[in-house]
């Protein structure tokens, strides 16, 4: 038994490969830009919002979210990338997911003892 030739690639073969790599990595590149001044503009805007004093939970956080998620979703199918890991690298759609959904405030702590009459008088006098 022989062993298999090895198979050649023709220089033309690899040159167009090469080629076509390298375009995909300028046009992910340039798209990538495209994307973060998307998401800059929608942050700016929600901290505009948030600096005349609208209140986190307001419908136009809402908004600007839906329009964060739907930027994200698109970027990350169309370049195969996990939307979780496109959050973790970029922190300001956290910031922005927190004033379209705050955390609900915790109820206050009542501090108030029940004491009788006779044991608040026998304290005081």
């Amino acid at each position: 038994m022989s062993q298999p030739e090895r198979t050649r690639v023709s220089a033309w073969t690899r040159t167009r490969s090469f080629a076509a790599h390298k375009f995909k990595a300028v046009q992910l590149s340039i798209e990538r830009r495209s994307f973060e001044r998307k998401l800059e503009k929608i942050v700016r805007n929600a901290l505009a919002h948030q600096s005349v004093g609208l209140p986190a939970g307001h419908p136009q956080y809402k908004l600007l979210r839906h329009q964060t998620d739907s930027t994200c979703a698109n970027f990350a199918s169309r370049w195969n990338i996990d939307l979780n890991l496109l959050e973790a690298q970029i922190p300001a759609i956290r910031k922005l997911k927190s004033l379209a959904d705050p955390a609900p405030k915790p109820e206050p702590a009542v501090l108030v003892s029940r004491v009788s009459r006779t044991d608040f008088f026998r304290q005081r006098f």
